[in-house]
């Protein structure tokens, strides 16, 4: 397994999309991407595997303050650390940028990103009740200090 890490560029949108329809993961349309990576406090860390995207995270920073967007893992690798390593790339990506804040919203269903986050040290800040549909669940909202 030859596995590389890099930052994403707009012409990586149709791998994203295809591992986003793939992991049935909520996803932006074609535009909203071009959008985002247009923006200058977008980033996006990919990880491939033999030049294949097979896991991405996303983020919008602004002053001292990371939201963490999506973190995405091909259904095949997940369970094998590629989401711990994209968080922690995002967390070394922030603390050189002067961030001291990281924020993100997770599925309250989704058992093995809660677990993740809890286990990195991430705080559980809150709950927005019925937040997302297809289906219904609420989000659980986590924050880390850097």
């Amino acid at each position: 397994m030859n596995t590389t890490q890099h930052t994403l560029k707009k012409s990586d949108i149709m791998e994203v999309k295809a591992l986003e329809k793939e992991s049935k993961h909520l996803s932006w349309n074609y535009q909203q991407f071009i959008n985002s990576f247009s923006h200058k406090n977008f980033k996006a860390f990919g990880i491939k595997e033999d030049k294949v995207l097979i896991g991405y995270i996303s983020f919008y920073h602004i002053k001292n303050e990371l939201e963490i967007l999506s973190l995405v893992i091909k259904k095949s690798y997940r369970q094998q650390g590629f989401g711990k390593s994209l968080l922690y790339k995002t967390l070394l990506y922030g603390e050189k940028n002067d961030i001291s804040k990281l924020v993100l919203e997770v599925r309250s269903k989704n058992a093995p990103a809660n677990a993740l986050y809890k286990k990195l040290k991430f705080t559980h800040a809150g709950t927005r009740y019925n937040y997302y549909s297809n289906p219904t669940d609420d989000a659980f909202i986590y924050t880390y200090t850097l």
